[in-house]
């Protein structure tokens, strides 16, 4: 019976594994997913960046941008908590995030929900936060690290997560 359970929680992991790759087929394990969903069109273009924020200082923002290239009107909806931000250690291959920004068990996700509505060529930031050192902590020390965003599409129903390599950063 011991095996079965062992053989049932590889095969799992094996299949989540390969469900939250993203299109450059990182080995890297998800931290803690995002808390809610985010309702897209397909056709809608997803891409990540990291920008640099003066206000604090020495922080910096995950954003997923959104851009419509079609010649339809499309919308998107979300909420808070819709971006899941994880920094893995820079020579990182495989492994857990060397943190996240889960929220501390005492702590509920509350936010207004939006819907957004993208003409043809509009485009949208949906920004995963602002994090500098004094919201990362003192649990990691100074040297670059990789941001891996991730959301979850609201349909199919318990669909996959989606990541996003954004690139690094420093910590001082």
């Amino acid at each position: 019976m011991t095996l079965r359970i062992v053989l049932f929680v590889a095969v799992g992991l094996s299949l989540f594994i390969q469900g939250c790759g993203d299109s450059t087929g990182t080995t890297l394990l998800p931290g803690t997913p995002p808390v809610t969903t985010v309702a897209f069109s397909v056709n809608l273009h997803l891409s990540p960046r990291i920008d640099l924020v003066s206000e604090p200082p020495s922080s910096w923002s995950p954003v997923i941008h959104f851009t419509n290239d079609g010649a339809t009107t499309l919308t998107a909806a979300y909420g808070g908590c819709s971006v899941a931000v994880w920094l893995y250690h820079a020579d990182a291959h495989s492994g857990i995030p060397a943190w996240d920004n889960r929220m501390p068990a005492n702590n509920d996700c509350f936010s207004t929900g939006y819907i957004l509505v993208f003409p043809p060529g509009s485009e949208f930031d949906l920004n995963g936060g602002t994090y500098n050192r004094a919201v990362i902590g003192d649990s990691l020390p100074s040297g670059e690290y990789k941001v891996v965003l991730a959301i979850r599409p609201d349909t199919p129903p318990n669909a996959a997560l989606i990541t996003f390599q954004a690139g690094k950063i420093s910590l001082p």
